[in-house]
């Protein structure tokens, strides 16, 4: 039996699980070395309280997981057995659907040069390099995507 798989919104109860999924990630996400403590747990469950975080599911457990802070990216992050499957595409979908629905211009998001992975799959989705976003450092290139 096919299971279906639609991202949603993510609930203050699934705050450990996303915590987790990200720190599994880490390997293309370069997050501070504290993410691993408690309290990174705590802003997890705090961005799931403002419905930031976005989630697919196999079943019960959490496939992917997408931080959308109104019209930008903050993460996408997918199990690493559930990846190649279309997971981030689907979760970059939802986040364009709801630019559309909420008639925003852009939608936007920066990547670590050496994730090639997600820069390719970014540019097949339309999103362009944009020169002119600020990013913190050299090492992360900025991409923007414009609805039409």
């Amino acid at each position: 039996m096919t299971t279906s798989l639609h991202p949603s919104i993510a609930t203050v109860a699934d705050a450990p699980e996303i915590h987790a999924l990200l720190l599994s990630c880490r390997e293309s996400i370069p997050f501070v070395p504290e993410f691993a403590e408690p309290r990174y747990v705590e802003w997890v469950r705090g961005e799931c309280t403002a419905k930031r975080f976005i989630v697919v599911r196999q079943g019960f457990a959490i496939t992917g997981a997408m931080c959308l802070d109104v019209n930008n990216v903050l993460y996408i992050a997918v199990g690493a057995e559930y990846r190649r499957r279309g997971i981030a595409r689907m979760l970059l979908s939802f986040a364009k659907d709801r630019c559309r629905r909420r008639r925003w211009e852009t939608l936007t998001g920066k990547v670590h040069d050496s994730n090639a992975p997600s820069r390719a799959m970014l540019e097949s989705e339309g999103f362009e390099p944009d020169p002119v976003a600020f990013v913190q450092s050299r090492a992360w290139s900025a991409f923007v995507w414009k609805a039409r």
